[in-house]
This record gives structure tokens, C-alpha cells and sequence, in this order.
């Protein structure tokens, strides 16, 4: 039969109580009275609530106790037993009164089981937050609670020292100048004999411990923690003072400061004494986020496995493997994420997080667009028809063409004219058969459109018959360009070559027309 050696150890264990007020009863304790521990080097006791040897529990009542154990000594466990213990008699799984006991999420242990002391048992983490409920119901029943002991323990591992009385200890702690603490210590003290004293460091930024068996670095000097069991490497240390202003904390043994914003809460022991991670709220994500293995953080689930660390502890980029890409599929994220070139790539959204989706290797930027009925989209990788702009469709892939269309709030002074795409436009520019809103509104219901007559836009000349338009390159043609009969693009031209040839009188158009002078610059359309 295996015989497993287990060592009690001590831990200065950090142990916080959360009350919940206590209900009515003639023989019950008052409200927020969870029992107060009593801790010992190596172990410690627990009552169920503070009257415990004068009165039952009340109902309604809640208790929640955090105990701690220290971090640098491995496969540490917690021992639990009962000196006393009474409880209603409940039926798993215990909803009414119970005592639960959690290791991290993971549930050790249920109690509600009557007046049977339970047998002892082991936590399976270093750290286990104990929970008391008793009844919610007005006429519930109460007992007389419970005397809890504990101590903490651990099984023998391959690699430790093994003293000369068959106890165990972590390897660690051989030779480190100390004794006479069972957590750390052979009783027998083997594990400090044939130890040898160093002359020196082997680094340049270290320091001997007084008692020349350890070094310490200048991270470890004055952080708060004894490196040297003689605790040279915490002497003559001074208290720091952290400036708030610039987003800086105090670390509880005062030797330190910490960044609160980048530092506190983000699952590494920044602090020695751990106090930058002692009052964080386990976080609860949502089906679309990735909690952070320090569970202290949520982020987006499409940030895992993308080449960045969002979580502090590199947990959203654990166990992640780099993916191979299709033909129509392009590689970004240093290889751990594939988008499609038909649909991702070029559309003013960042579907990679290093941006290469959209960089200028697979994307050319356009400087205009080549028709004048269309205008860029935000992302300029794109045009759109003006047409389609503010029409309650996103056209643009980033959606640009969607973004301005409220224009409640815009105030245009009195010679401007407001569109719908909350753009401003001279009064000058409407109706001048050029769309200067977005949403074309400035070149709706105009005149020339609805058939009412002028002004007609630059280089146009209004049918006085056929009540519309046309390009002024057309006048004077011998054409008939309005239309119906209607020869007002015919009129005021040049009757005779020799008076189309004095330059005083006449202008020539580029297209060889020619026009009076009195009509070069004139916007009216006559």
C-alpha cells in the first residue's frame, strides 16, 4: 500500500467576510453577524455566526469567507473538519440552508445533511471561498450552525527535498537560510545542513543575502516580500508615495507603486503582496465575448487567435493555430485569420486586425470618380451614384453613404440652401442643372424641370415653347434642338457672315457658333 506524506504548512491567509442581514426569531443571532475567523500560522477556525454559542442562526442570512493560500508553495490544498455541527436536514441540492465550498468556480463541496458531523475532506485548489445560506422561507427552520476547523496541507511531490523524518518539502526551500516554520522547514531542520555559502552572485544586479545561501535581485529589493528568509532585502527600506495624478496606485506594503488603468486587475501579480488583483469582480461575458483567463476582463470573440493580446494574460491567443488560406481567401493576422477577396477586402471595414484587408496592397485608392453622377465613398475604394445617396440603402460598404442623412441640427445662414444630407449650398448653386447636395434635393422640382420656365443652369438656354432646357453647344446650329417648332435655341444668332466676322459684336464658341457678346457669361438662359 502507498503511504502519501502530507506537510501542514503555514500561510498568513487573507480572509474576507461578506455579511447579508439576518431575519426575526426570538432565539436568533442579529443581523450581520458572520463568525470572525481565528488563524494561526498553519491553520484556523470558523464559527457559523458570531452568537453561535448562544443562539441559533437566523433565517435569511448569508456568510461568505475567502481563504487564501500563499502562492509560492506548490500543490497546496485546505483541510476541512467539524468540531459541532447542526443544520436542518435537507435533501440534495440543497437549495434552502446549505454550506458550499468552491475552489475557484469549481464546486468541492454541499453540506445540509442534519446533525452528522461530516467526515473530512480536501479542497482540490490552494484558494476556496466558503458560502452560508439558511432559509429564506419566515417560518423555516434554524439550527445551532456549525464549529469549522482547518489547516493547510500537501501531498509529496517527485521533485521535493525529502527530511530525514520522512516529511516533505518544495525543493525551493532547501538550503534558504531558514528554519522552524513548518511550511517551509524540516522539523529536523535536514534541509539546512551541507549547504554552501556563496562568495558572490553570478549576476551583476544581484545582491547576497545576509546569510550568503540566496541572491536577490533589484526587482526583489524592498517590493515587500522577504526574498532573504533574514530579511535583508527588505532593511532599511522607505515607504514610496504614488502619484494619483498620473494614474498611479500604492501597493499594500507601501514599497511600491503599480499603474492602475494597465496593472490592476488584469490577472498578473504586479504587487508582490498581490494587492493590485485583491478587490477585482469576476467579469460575466456575453455569448459574443471571451473572458480572459484571470476572468477579470471580456473581449470580443472575433479578437481571439488574431495576433494580438487582448487580454493581459495572452489567454485570448492561447492554443491558437495558423490557418491556410484559399485561392479566394487572403492571409492576415500573422497567419491565424483567412477573408474573403470578393466580400471583405477593399469595403472600408477592418475585418483583419492588422488592417491588411484593407491596406493599400489589395486596395488602390481612387482620387475621383470617373462619372459625374457619382461621388466617393468613405473608404475611397469605391463610387457610388449620387442618386443612391441618403435613400435609406447602404451602398458603400462602410456605409458612408448612409452616415449624413440627418440634417436636423444643421442651421445654414440665410443665403444657403439646407439638403437632407446635412450639407450647406449656396442659394446660387440651386436649380443650376448640377447636383451640389449629395441627395440631389438642390435640383429637384425645379424649374426647368417642372416646365415653368428658367433660370437654366451654365451653358444651357431655356425653350420658351417647349418649356425645358438644352446646351447652349447647340444654338445657333440650324437645328431645330428645342424641339416642337420651338426655335429659341435659333434666335439672336448672326445674320450675316461679315457680322459674325466682327469680333466687337460677336463671340465664337469652341464648337465655331457664334453668339452676341451681350450673351457670353449670362446665366439667364434668354
Amino acid at each position: 500500500m502507498q503511504v502519501k506524506h502530507f506537510l501542514v504548512f503555514g500561510v498568513l491567509a487573507g480572509i474576507l467576510s461578506l455579511v447579508a442581514a439576518a431575519g426575526d426569531g426570538t432565539n436568533q443571532a442579529p443581523p450581520a453577524s458572520c463568525g470572525t475567523p481565528v488563524i494561526s500560522q498553519t491553520s484556523g477556525e470558523l464559527l457559523s455566526h458570531s452568537t453561535y454559542a448562544k443562539c441559533e442562526y437566523p433565517r435569511n442570512f448569508k456568510c461568505e469567507w475567502n481563504i487564501k493560500g500563499l502562492t509560492d508553495v506548490p500543490s497546496s490544498r485546505i483541510e476541512f473538519s467539524f468540531a459541532a455541527y447542526e443544520m436542518p436536514r435537507d435533501k440534495p441540492p440543497c437549495d434552502d440552508t446549505h454550506l458550499k465550498f468552491f475552489s475557484g468556480d469549481a464546486l468541492d463541496k454541499t453540506l445540509c445533511n442534519g446533525r452528522e458531523i461530516p467526515e473530512k475532506f480536501v479542497s482540490s485548489g490552494e484558494n476556496v471561498r466558503v458560502v452560508f445560506k439558511s432559509t429564506t422561507d419566515p417560518k423555516g427552520i434554524t439550527a445551532k450552525g456549525f464549529h469549522m476547523k482547518w489547516r493547510f496541507v500537501r501531498e509529496c511531490q517527485p521533485d521535493d527535498f525529502i527530511c530525514k523524518n520522512k516529511e516533505c518539502i518544495p525543493k525551493a526551500f532547501q538550503c534558504d537560510g531558514g528554519t522552524g516554520l513548518a511550511l517551509r522547514d524540516c522539523v529536523d531542520e535536514s534541509d539546512e545542513e551541507n549547504c554552501k555559502e556563496l562568495s558572490s552572485c553570478p549576476t551583476p544586479k544581484s545582491k547576497l543575502c545576509n546569510h550568503k545561501l540566496r541572491c536577490f535581485t533589484m526587482e526583489q529589493e524592498c517590493d515587500g516580500v522577504e526574498d532573504c528568509r533574514d530579511g535583508t532585502d527588505e532593511s532599511d527600506c522607505k515607504d514610496v508615495e504614488c502619484d494619483a495624478s498620473k494614474g498611479l496606485a500604492r501597493c499594500k506594503h507601501k514599497k511600491r507603486c503599480y499603474n492602475k488603468k494597465q496593472q490592476e486587475c488584469n490577472g498578473v501579480k504586479d504587487c508582490r503582496d498581490n494587492s493590485d488583483e485583491e478587490h477585482c469582480v469576476v467579469q460575466t461575458c456575453t455569448k459574443d465575448q471571451f473572458r480572459c483567463d484571470h476572468k477579470f476582463a471580456c473581449v470580443p470573440k472575433n479578437y481571439t487567435c488574431d495576433g494580438v493580446a487582448d487580454c493581459n494574460d495572452n489567454s485570448d491567443e492561447k492554443g491558437c493555430e495558423k490557418k491556410t488560406c484559399t485561392a479566394d481567401q487572403i492571409s492576415c493576422d500573422k497567419g491565424y485569420r483567412c477573408v474573403d477577396k470578393k466580400s471583405q477586402i477593399c469595403n472600408g471595414i477592418k475585418e483583419c486586425r492588422d488592417g491588411t484587408d484593407e491596406s493599400s496592397t489589395h486596395c488602390k485608392v481612387l482620387e475621383s470618380c470617373s462619372n459625374p453622377g457619382e461621388v466617393l465613398c468613405g473608404h475611397k475604394f469605391a463610387c457610388v451614384a449620387i442618386k443612391k445617396i441618403c435613400d435609406g440603402n447602404k451602398d458603400c460598404t462602410d456605409g458612408s453613404d448612409e452616415n449624413k442623412c440627418n440634417s436636423d441640427g444643421v442651421t445654414c445662414s440665410a443665403t444657403q440652401f439646407k439638403c437632407r444630407t446635412a450639407q450647406c449650398v449656396e442659394n446660387s448653386q440651386r436649380c443650376d442643372m448640377k447636383s451640389d447636395c449629395f441627395d440631389n434635393l438642390d435640383e429637384q422640382d425645379c424649374p426647368y424641370k417642372t416646365g415653368q420656365g428658367p433660370p437654366c443652369g451654365l451653358n444651357h438656354i431655356w425653350c420658351r415653347t417647349a418649356k425645358k432646357c438644352v446646351r447652349s453647344s447647340t444654338a445657333c446650329n440650324g437645328v431645330d434642338d428645342c424641339g416642337g417648332g420651338d426655335t429659341s435655341d435659333e434666335e439672336n444668332c448672326a445674320s450675316k457672315p461679315e457680322e459674325a466676322c466682327d469680333s466687337r459684336k460677336f463671340h465664337v464658341c469652341k464648337n465655331n457658333q457664334f453668339i452676341k457678346k451681350e450673351y457670353v457669361c449670362d446665366t439667364s438662359g434668354a
